[in-house]
């Protein structure tokens, strides 16, 4: 374990400014280790992003727009058993979450296979044991997970109606699909509320949060989907289907 009494004065800045954040929202803090461990993402993150696109937030942004947004998502989860991770691109909300609930297992699932190696070599250098992650369509390796996880969570990833039919059929039920949405997440919910039922789903419950972002605040809005039955069998479709039934109801 590294000596924090030897810390650079970057990760004092980093750890500070995450612990006011999750303060002021009432997220659960970090521990000191979790908080390393959070700073040695957040450089792997930033130097590979420098070769490889992995994200256009600033890095001065990063603590509330990417690591207390992801964590927002971690008092909805539950309180034990495995998540998955949609969509989860260079390990967003995945590697966070699983860094705070190391009660959980995680599986982060994602179809560029760069983002994935990133995601595997991080998992490996930060010494991760409950995570790891898949390459692949969530629409295609639904039926052979199906119904299989104690939560399903996605992040930044496409509009609700969309993402609810790749996630919801993973879910098993009486467990929740977690969203993490930002200003249009009303309007997405009310477009798609009756698929996200027809798909198996409750009414959601809608809980909304205020970012601090250089002084300013920015919405963000967790929607949790209770799976009350299971997902009819034609679901989810072939992505283009979904995607043109989505734009239908814009």
């Amino acid at each position: 374990m590294m000596n924090f009494e030897n810390k650079s004065n970057e990760f004092e800045v980093f750890h500070t400014q995450l612990k006011e954040a999750l303060g002021a929202l009432g997220i659960k803090a970090l521990s000191d280790a979790q908080a390393d461990q959070l700073y040695r993402y957040h450089l792997l993150l930033y130097k590979t992003n420098e070769e490889m696109n992995l994200t256009a937030v600033p890095e001065g942004d990063a603590v509330p727009l990417h690591y207390v947004d992801s964590l927002l998502a971690s008092s909805f989860l539950p309180n034990k058993g495995q998540v998955l991770d949609v969509g989860t691109g260079a390990g967003l909300p995945l590697i966070p979450l699983a860094i705070a609930r190391p009660d959980l297992t995680f599986v982060g699932l994602d179809s560029t296979e760069k983002k994935v190696s990133f995601v595997r070599k991080t998992i490996k250098d930060l010494g991760l044991e409950n995570v790891q992650v898949w390459y692949g369509r969530a629409e295609e390796l639904a039926n052979q997970y199906r119904e299989s996880f104690d939560a399903v969570m996605a992040r930044a990833v496409a509009n609700l109606y969309t993402l609810s039919e790749l996630c919801i059929p993973f879910l098993k039920i009486g467990c929740d699909f977690i969203a993490l949405k930002g200003s249009l997440a009303d309007k997405e919910l009310t477009a798609s509320l009756n698929h996200i039922m027809e798909l198996g789903c409750d009414k959601p419950k809608r809980n909304e949060f205020e970012l601090p972002v250089r002084g300013e605040t920015q919405k963000r809005v967790v929607l949790s989907l209770r799976k009350v039955k299971s997902t009819p069998a034609g679901f989810p479709r072939r992505f283009g289907a979904i995607k043109k039934a989505a734009l239908q109801i814009q």
